[in-house]
């Protein structure tokens, strides 16, 4: 078998389009969320501790969140977060979630009904800061 430039660029073209049309190029990045946090009284933590702490806090609250009936989640990974000091004693964390299983709609739900007006970690938990969420908007 002979191959030819016009041969290899129509086979180049049909992976391509077979790729783009797979459902993992059709995943989205999950929504982009802000959500304000205030450290635990007591605490001064820097932006980039905030960032520490959050990353893994997030996933967990993530897990721990309610689900749609019948949704059976098999991956939660996040794009982020970062955060930024208010200067008033609360940060702005900024994270996208990522959760095989939901629409990027029912991760925006779970985060701004269920998140807010509550702590990242659990209140017997033992990691170095804890937040409490004050709002969060994706």
């Amino acid at each position: 078998m002979k191959f030819t430039p016009a041969s290899v660029a129509l086979a180049l073209s049909a992976f391509s389009t077979a790729v783009l049309a797979s459902p993992l190029s059709r995943r989205d990045t999950g929504p982009e969320c802000s959500i304000v946090v205030t450290p635990e009284n007591g605490t001064s933590p820097t932006a980039g501790a905030v960032q520490n702490e959050l990353l893994y806090g997030f996933l967990e609250r993530m897990s721990d969140s309610t689900y749609p009936d019948g949704t059976t989640v098999t991956r939660i990974s996040l794009i982020g977060p970062s955060a930024t000091d208010n200067g008033d004693g609360t940060f702005t964390a900024v994270t996208n979630l990522i959760v095989d299983g939901l629409t990027s709609d029912e991760i925006s739900d779970i985060i701004t009904t269920q998140w807010p007006k509550t702590w990242v970690w659990p209140a017997d938990s033992t990691t170095g800061y804890n937040f409490y969420m004050t709002s969060a908007v994706c």
